[in-house]
């Protein structure tokens, strides 16, 4: 087992068990492991299509959040014309993408390339001023073109400073207006009340 420390936010040291520990183990994947009542990990496959790196969540109106291919394909689309309408982050995402994946091509095909790996999926999110109160929202994940802190956090940087993305010019989605990580395995995709072991039968929690 080869042990990999994870970037984290904020390092609490009153609460190190709390932190999010990340190591690669040869496991089925997707198998969650319970080691006692109150300790447990999940195990994930790594697979080149599915990118489960968490950029933003998009919250608006229930009638905003369209849970059919159409409605995701439409929501990346308007974040990828608002992105690539920002000629600096082109040309930053493009070095960056030339630099560490070693691909080439145009500006354009490279800014492509970087925004393909976008995905969105329809969550249930906490409004966590709100008493936690869930409702559906869209998680927008995609892979970062570089693995540096700084410029990772600028890149994200970059997705966020709208503040506001549209629908059809008709629905507005906030960003980062609800929150989703699940407290039990400290994902960032789904929440704690959709954690598998919730609806295992004796499972003490």
């Amino acid at each position: 087992v080869r042990v990999y420390t994870p970037v984290i936010n904020k390092l609490n040291k009153k609460t190190r068990f709390g932190q999010p520990w990340t190591y690669f183990i040869d496991l089925p994947p997707t198998t969650t492991l319970l080691i006692h009542a109150t300790l447990s990990f999940t195990v994930y496959p790594i697979l080149q299509e599915r990118q489960p790196w968490t950029i933003m969540v998009l919250s608006g109106l229930p009638e905003a959040i369209d849970n059919l291919i159409e409605g995701r394909h439409t929501v990346l689309a308007e974040i990828k014309s608002v992105l690539w309408a920002d000629k600096f982050l082109v040309y930053f995402i493009v070095c960056l993408a030339a630099q560490h994946w070693g691909i080439m091509g145009t500006m354009a095909e490279l800014a492509k390339a970087t925004t393909d790996t976008l995905n969105a999926t329809v969550i249930m999110a906490e409004d966590l001023a709100n008493g936690r109160a869930t409702m559906p929202a869209y998680l927008i994940t995609g892979k970062p073109p570089t693995e540096d802190k700084d410029k990772y956090a600028q890149w994200i940087k970059y997705f966020t400073v709208p503040t506001v993305y549209w629908v059809d010019n008709i629905y507005q989605l906030k960003v980062n207006k609800l929150a989703v990580e699940c407290k039990i395995c400290k994902d960032t995709t789904h929440c704690a009340h959709d954690y598998p072991l919730v609806k295992v039968p004796g499972w003490q929690g």
